[in-house]
């Protein structure tokens, strides 16, 4: 019977243990930190991967003043101003930028509700 326990405590022991190894990170939402011309066009590239697209066009202040930002793509429209499709049906795509201890990350949850992530290498971050 003893030994019995002793097996039940060391497995609850490993067990929280294996738990601990495996915690997703800490992160807090950031902003950016006076982003050079580079970080911007990294994270102009890594949103255009994310969002499985070859550019994206992104304003200069992306991501300096909040930690997050919408993505929309720009309806197209004829020459008279109408919409082409009649209406957006689209969603926006919300980005969220966090603050780990081993830099910044964008983060992104896809159309199909898979989240994606990458971290922004040339950039520096500040807790938003």
């Amino acid at each position: 019977m003893k030994i019995h326990c002793a097996v039940i405590f060391f497995a609850g022991v490993a067990a929280s243990k294996l738990a601990l190894a495996y915690s997703p990170p800490v992160s807090v939402p950031a902003r950016l930190q006076s982003p050079s011309a580079e970080v911007r066009q990294e994270l102009r590239e890594v949103t255009a991967k994310m969002l499985g697209m070859n550019t994206v066009v992104l304003a200069e202040d992306t991501l300096t003043r909040a930690s997050q930002f919408v993505f929309a793509r720009t309806p197209r429209i004829d020459a008279s101003g109408q919409l082409l499709q009649g209406r957006v049906i689209e969603q926006v795509q919300v980005f969220h930028l966090v603050l780990r201890e081993d830099g910044c990350w964008l983060t992104y949850r896809d159309k199909q509700n898979k989240d994606q992530q990458a971290k922004l290498s040339l950039a520096k971050c500040v807790p938003e």
